[in-house]
């Protein structure tokens, strides 16, 4: 009797190829602009939230630089945006208010170079305080790239009291 043992690295070396091609696609399909949002400084007051700070951060993580970036937000009719806009942030252009909708904030950038990083921020406040869970949709951000309209999208932010 005679066994005889074969080794077959063709199917590992399909995995491995399919996996960088998968890596490559992701990297050369990824939006540029990267947005990250994050509250801060949140203030607790009677088992609830009253009032927090919330942070845009908006990266080009792309190899060009971006041009015309408008970046809209919106905020519940719970809670009113505050007047103070801390120093080194970027002012709002425009603010839009629906009595029950909510506001809608759009802070406008000419344009980020490769590697600029542009943080924003903004009071929120409300009138009673927020008890549970409380999510903020997510920012999103249009802008142009290599002469096309893009958009990018922000994660959603839940703030539990």
């Amino acid at each position: 009797m005679q066994v005889t043992v074969t080794k077959n690295f063709i199917p590992l070396f399909v995995v491995i190829a399919l996996l960088i091609v998968l890596v490559i696609i992701y990297y050369t399909l990824r939006s540029p602009l990267l947005i990250i949002k994050e509250a801060n400084n949140i203030v607790k007051t009677e088992g609830g939230i009253p009032e927090m700070t919330i942070i845009l951060h908006i990266r080009n993580r792309g190899q060009n630089k971006i041009k015309d970036v408008e970046i809209s937000e919106r905020v519940p009719a719970l809670v009113s945006i505050g007047k103070d806009v801390p120093i080194g942030s970027l002012q709002p252009s425009k603010i839009l208010k629906h009595e029950k909708k909510g506001s809608i904030i759009k802070w406008s950038i000419d344009e980020l170079h490769v590697g600029e990083e542009r943080v924003i921020s903004y009071r929120i406040k409300s009138r009673l305080p927020i008890i549970g869970d409380f999510t903020l949709e997510s920012a999103v951000a249009r802008f142009k790239h290599q002469g096309k309209e893009r958009i990018s999208h922000s994660n959603t932010l839940s703030v539990g009291s």
